[in-house]
């Protein structure tokens, strides 16, 4: 382990703590390494703690743009999330599980919340990660799970991802 490794360590453990003492090393790590992705998304994830939720934003931002990483991804989509643009934050969390599968159950979490806040009638999301047919079918499950057609849904669903085999994953964290 590096000794860079060794203070973003530092620095995410004391996170909760001492939050402003955590941004105080990610800053200094990113001055000597302006594109080191995991202390461009620890102080994303201080300034989060400390609410400055649109710095937040832009440093996760930034870390994507040298690199896709799930950290950004998933916080993004969280950041979207509380900001009520749910669109936003679905494609977010769609990448996020595309880019690392594990992250699913997590991303499943957020994505719940999302379509128990949605009006079924209103639903017209645009999901940017799959075609247009993967996309049309995985509302239509939403809608047929949020009315309680469970059997319709899963039908949806399957169909989805015979449509667009990219879309499995997601598609099995709106499953499970």
């Amino acid at each position: 382990m590096t000794e860079t490794q060794k203070r973003i360590e530092e620095a995410l453990e004391i996170i909760h703590e001492d939050t402003e003492e955590s941004l105080r090393i990610f800053d200094e790590i990113l001055d000597s390494e302006p594109d080191n992705i995991d202390a461009i998304c620890g102080k994303a994830s201080a300034l989060m703690k400390l609410k400055h939720t649109a710095q937040a934003e832009e440093y996760y931002t930034k870390s994507l743009s040298i690199e896709k990483n799930s950290s950004a991804l998933i916080n993004l989509g969280i950041i979207h999330k509380n900001r009520g643009e749910y669109e936003k934050a679905l494609n977010y969390f769609d990448e996020a599980i595309i880019l690392k599968g594990e992250l699913s159950d997590v991303a499943t979490v957020f994505k719940k919340e999302i379509f128990d806040k949605l009006d079924v009638d209103d639903l017209d999301l645009k999901l940017d990660n799959f075609n247009d047919k993967a996309n049309t079918l995985i509302i239509e499950g939403i809608k047929h799970e949020k009315r309680g057609n469970y059997w319709d849904a899963l039908d949806s669903y399957e169909n989805a991802i015979e449509e667009d085999p990219s879309s499995e994953d997601a598609v099995n964290s709106l499953i499970n």
